[in-house]
């Protein structure tokens, strides 16, 4: 199964230089370097998003967790809901919101927009994943490298350089 972006088990396969034979066995860590990667960066395959949210007292912005390309609405308790303005690059939808369950639509950011360092980041964390079954930290012998985990703040850790390649596109963590 090869998804919309812009690593997939072909591209992952010609980064390791193994054969066109590995190409499906190799989609499954496409799956997941994708998933690891857009959990830091965001989503980027296009995909329509719904995010739910809730205000106990009026405010003038709702914020996705992501940036996207398309609101496509806002709904309060069923009824659509005015709003003036959307910041895609930030995620921040604006306007006069009073306390209630929000549900905002949107359309992730296309694969074609996704920088070539992001790309090339799920490739990396690809690659990695694939080649652990190879070799891994049980084996006899076994060091570390420059692929030690850097990126260990919750969850899922991250070798050194996919992290530096996506540095510049996470979100920050915080409250909105």
């Amino acid at each position: 199964m090869a998804i919309p972006w812009p690593t997939t088990g072909a591209a992952i396969a010609k980064s390791l230089k193994w054969g066109e034979d590995r190409y499906e066995e190799l989609e499954d860590y496409a799956l997941v370097a994708v998933s690891k990667i857009e959990e830091k960066v965001g989503p980027w395959h296009g995909q329509a998003l719904t995010h739910t949210v809730a205000m106990r007292r009026e405010v003038t912005r709702l914020v996705l967790p992501w940036p996207v390309d398309l609101v496509t609405g806002v709904v309060l308790d069923g009824n659509a809901v005015e709003y003036d303005a959307v910041d895609l690059g930030a995620g921040v939808v604006y306007g006069t919101f009073p306390a209630g369950v929000y549900t905002i639509t949107a359309t992730a950011r296309a694969a074609a927009s996704c920088p070539p360092d992001v790309a090339l980041a799920a490739r990396k964390l690809g690659a990695h994943l694939a080649k652990q079954d190879l070799v891994g930290p049980r084996q006899s012998g076994y060091t570390g490298g420059p692929d030690k985990d850097l990126d260990v703040q919750q969850g899922f850790a991250l070798p050194r350089a996919v992290s530096e390649l996506i540095a510049d596109y996470v979100r920050p963590g915080g409250f909105a």
